[in-house]
């Protein structure tokens, strides 16, 4: 049997005189003359309850004007638009709970439904999703939060820190009375009560290698990597755990008066030592001041780019990082971060491409690698300018 489609219900349309006014996506609104009553009577039938062929007939047998490929351009065009979706898609396993709790996620997938794709699926992804926090500071307490609140199904976290007094500006995850305290236990606590149905895997523990990044994060879908500490050598031992378990990974952070995006796909973009290759190609100072930062970190001195972060950038850099989990885990769009680094500014708050580059094939970090946890990511994963 043909499926019933309908038009989005996040999607609402009016008619207004003889026009006929569909909000679409993005504050688009599309406008359709109307002086006839066609339009009208179309959108009135794309209600659910009908199928795309019952849909041309009826119209075609109302409007002797309007023929079989007039209502099949006016539905693909709709279809285009991403305004129909299939009529009252459900899932049988979903609880009343689910329903309510996800009701408004629910409501933003709808707008990236199709007739092939319901919201649900979008939403079943995040409950099947393993994901991993590294580092449960500024950014990274903010970014388990969200994805509790999003549904995902699996989080493992892990951070070996306690909460101090100058954590409390931006880490809106402790309080003072948990000044000294495991920030590890604190979150586990919390996270597991604001998402009931959340599975909470906690490591209380310092990253010191690759190996120790890898044992964390093997088997899990995408991981997010929050922790800054030691400076010189973390990002490292994150790509390397990274690619040698093939999983993807998202990273970032607050630098002063900006924060910062990037992503690692193993198989598909490059990774961290195919970045930092490409840039002494091109930089020779580089790796005199790659050398001068770790001989100031050895000697215990602290770096002052270390002593800026102000909660708005922490925020607005874990909702950016929140947004790029959902492209990838959801597959709803292309991811904006792989192979390339995102830096927003605090003077304009206006997103820009700070950094790019390609996979080389002969890194022997990455050179072998294939893109296995998500088979998916080489045909949706873009990087648009």
């Amino acid at each position: 049997m043909a499926r019933r489609i309908q038009m989005k219900s996040v999607c609402p349309w009016y008619k207004v005189e003889s026009t006929v006014i569909i909000q679409g996506r993005q504050g688009k609104s599309h406008l359709i003359a109307d002086p006839d009553g066609i339009a009208e009577t179309l959108l009135t039938l794309l209600n659910g309850d009908y199928t795309p062929a019952e849909i041309i007939h009826t119209m075609t047998s109302r409007f002797e004007s309007t023929t079989t490929a007039d209502v099949e351009e006016a539905l693909k065009e709709f279809l285009q638009l991403g305004l129909l979706e299939t009529a009252s898609p459900s899932s049988p396993s979903w609880d009343p709970y689910q329903i309510e709790r996800y009701s408004r996620n629910l409501g933003f997938f709808e707008l990236y439904a199709t007739v092939e794709d319901s919201k649900y699926a979008f939403q079943e992804r995040l409950f099947d999703a393993r994901i991993a926090v590294l580092g449960l500071g500024g950014v990274g307490s903010h970014v388990a939060l969200s994805l509790v609140g999003m549904g995902v199904g699996h989080l493992t976290i892990l951070d070996y820190d306690t909460v101090e007094l100058s954590n409390l500006n931006r880490q809106t995850l402790y309080s003072e009375e948990d000044l000294g305290r495991s920030k590890v236990e604190l979150a586990s606590k919390r996270l597991a009560q604001f998402g009931t149905r959340t599975t909470i895997t906690a490591h209380e523990k310092q990253i010191d290698s690759a190996a120790a990044v890898h044992d964390v994060v093997a088997a899990h879908d995408l991981v997010i990597a929050a922790v800054d500490r030691p400076k010189t050598r973390i990002v490292s031992w994150v790509n390397q755990g990274c690619v040698n378990a093939n999983v993807p990974f998202l990273t970032g952070g607050v630098d002063r008066d900006r924060a910062f995006i990037y992503s690692i796909i193993p198989g598909v973009t490059g990774c961290v030592d195919c970045w930092t290759r490409q840039v002494e190609q091109t930089d020779p100072l580089a790796p005199q001041l790659r050398e001068q930062m770790v001989a100031w970190e050895m000697s215990g001195r602290r770096f002052g780019e270390d002593r800026a972060a102000i909660y708005p950038l922490v925020a607005l850099q874990a909702a950016a990082i929140t947004a790029e989990v959902i492209r990838f885990i959801c597959r709803l769009a292309p991811s904006m971060t792989a192979g390339r680094m995102i830096a927003t500014g605090f003077d304009d708050f206006v997103p820009h491409e700070t950094e790019r580059w390609s996979r080389d094939v002969t890194c022997p970090t990455c050179g072998g690698a294939r893109a296995e946890r998500l088979p998916e990511t080489v045909a949706w994963v873009g990087q648009p300018v």
